[in-house]
Parts: C-alpha cells; structure tokens; sequence
C-alpha cells in the first residue's frame, strides 16, 4: 500500500520540476520563470506540507508564490501522508540534503514529538508539533506555531490580546496552540469549547497553571461578551457541517476566526462577515505563521 501522495499546488512549474511533479494533475502558473539557468539546475530546496487529508491547505502556494517573489530556488509541495507512513515520512526528512524540514497538518501533530529529538516549551506543553527542521547536527527539532499564527493574523486586524477575553471552540492540536499562544501573550479570560469536556478541562487547568500567567479558563462558551471567538474545530470543512458557533450572539466589536482552511469560506466565516463583524480565516492563520516558519526552517 502507497501511503504517499503528491498534491499539485498552485505556482507549480511542472516543466521547471518534473522530479516533483510527474504524474500530478498539474493546477498552477510558472513559478520562478525568472530565476537564471544556473539557479534552476541547482539541487531545489523541498519544503513538503503533509497531512490526511491535505488538498485544503493554504500553505504551499502561498509559499511558492513568496519563493517566486524572492527568487528562492525552493518548492513546496502539498503530501497526503497515511498515519501509517509518518515514521517513514520522518525518516526520509533525517537523510535528504535538500529538505530542511517540514510542515504539518491533522492528524500528524500530535504524533511528531515522538519522532523527534528536541522540542520547544510550546510542544512539551502542547504534546503537539507543525514543524520540524533537521538541525546541522542531524537532530530532529520540532515547533508548534498555529498559535502564533492566529494570534498574529487576528493582531493584523486591530485585535489587542493582553487583558481579552477570548472564546475557543475546539481543543485539540491548534486550539490548544491558540490558547497557549493567548495565555503567553496575557489574555485575560480564555475560554474552552469541546465536544469532549474532559479534553477541554484538562487544558483549562493546564492553562491557569502556566507560570506567571493570569489567564482563567471557563468550561463555558455560554457567554456574549468574548473580544475574539476562534473555531479551531474540525466544523467548517464540509459543507453540511453545523455552525461550532452562532456569531450573532457577539457584539459588533467582537473578531470571529476560523483556523479551517479551503477554497471557499466557510459557514462560519461568511455568516459572521453579513452581520458585519470582522473576521480572520484559515488562509489568514497561515499567512501569519508563514514567516516564522520559514525562518525556523532555515529559509528567506
């Protein structure tokens, strides 16, 4: 059984890297068109994005779009990755010169702490990972930045963390990251929002024992005061998935965000754009985790 499948991704040149993507269905435009000759025969830096399922993901042609920008002579490309094949996956990455790492999305991160050698505060305490770059040691160093990236995107649209209160539905890898993340930045109140209550406790108490940390956890998204409210649930990547919340409880000043990626908006994003609240979607999260992803990974 094949537990590897290679994703055409948008800005992907399938003339300029027929190692990558022969027998692909090819969907994207002429990245990097105008980098020299020399440079296009230069061993390519990969960058894989992996996951199952991972076709939705935003993050290899926003990515490939920046390496054209740049002229970098880099790709990422998107791989579906079987629960069964990550070791392999993990392996693979330990002895190819020309990948320094990569970035993940579900199920694949709360498996990668195992699979690693190092781990950021951030992963021991989340027991989860999105990136992992092989240091100039050979060792496997994992970081988890989904927290990072909805905080920024939701700072981007005037969103203040310190001192708000902030409701999160969903706890597992990224909310529990967007949580952290608040906690650290000094969010006054996060609250937790699950399926599975005791999941969503145990996180809570987890948060309010951070050190030096003030944050309080309810076990209630009851309220209508929130500052931020974040669907980090799986709720929003089908299309006959129900709302995780009803966005017009909340204030006009209340930002609304959405860590599910896709092509379109989801249910979520588009209900709360109509009553005029602001709102950052997936795409949003990823572009805000972007940078300090690629500079964990070594790249521009």
């Amino acid at each position: 059984m094949s537990y590897f499948y290679i994703y055409a991704t948008n800005n992907v040149n399938a003339a300029a890297y027929p190692d990558v993507t022969k027998g692909c269905k090819h969907a994207g435009s002429e990245t990097h068109a105008n980098l020299t000759d020399s440079a296009k025969t230069a061993l390519r830096t990969l960058v894989p994005v992996i996951g199952d399922p991972v076709a939705q993901v935003a993050t290899p042609g926003l990515w490939n779009a920046h390496f054209e920008q740049t002229r970098q002579n880099a790709l990422a490309i998107a791989l579906q990755i079987a629960p069964a094949g990550l070791p392999a996956l993990v392996d693979w990455v330990r002895h190819t010169v020309n990948v320094p790492g990569f970035v993940s999305t579900i199920p694949h991160k709360p498996a990668l702490p195992a699979l690693c050698d190092r781990h950021s505060d951030a992963v021991r305490f989340l027991g989860a990972a999105n990136a992992v770059r092989r240091n100039a040691d050979g060792r496997l160093e994992c970081e988890m930045f989904d927290g990072v990236g909805m905080i920024r995107a939701i700072s981007a649209l005037g969103g203040s963390i310190a001192d708000a209160r902030i409701l999160i539905v969903g706890a597992g890898a990224a909310g529990s990251a967007i949580a952290y993340q608040a906690a650290v930045e000094g969010a006054r109140c996060v609250d937790l929002q699950d399926v599975d209550s005791a999941k969503a406790e145990a996180l809570a108490a987890r948060i309010e024992a951070l050190p030096g940390r003030p944050t309080t956890c309810r076990i209630d998204g009851s309220g209508d005061d929130y500052d931020i409210v974040v669907n980090a649930s799986p709720l929003g990547m089908h299309a006959d998935d129900p709302l995780p919340v009803d966005p017009t409880r909340y204030g006009a000043t209340t930002i609304v965000a959405d860590a599910v990626t896709g092509a379109a908006p989801t249910p979520l994003m588009r209900m709360a754009g109509r009553i005029g609240l602001r709102t950052v979607d997936g795409a949003a999260m990823a572009a805000g985790q972007a940078a300090p992803l690629r500079t964990f990974l070594g790249l521009l």
